[in-house]
């Protein structure tokens, strides 16, 4: 996931980050309802750490509680 994400941000140039981050949060939140993650904030800090990803510390806290973390 972490390097898909940096793949697409370079190959793609996508500058509507905002669409892009939307979509994969919602990705990490339907792979968690769905077991086949153990942990999105596992994931997002990773991507936030390792792939300048980047999120609004009020979605990020959103997401975790959406996650149940």
């Amino acid at each position: 996931m972490i390097l898909s994400f940096a793949i697409i941000k370079s190959k793609y140039h996508i500058f509507d980050y905002e669409y892009l981050n939307t979509w994969l949060l919602g990705v990490l939140l339907q792979a968690k309802r769905q077991i086949l993650i153990p942990s999105v904030k596992i994931l997002l800090d990773k991507m936030i750490e390792k792939a300048d990803f980047r999120v609004s510390k009020e979605l990020y806290s959103t997401i975790i509680q959406a996650a149940g973390e």
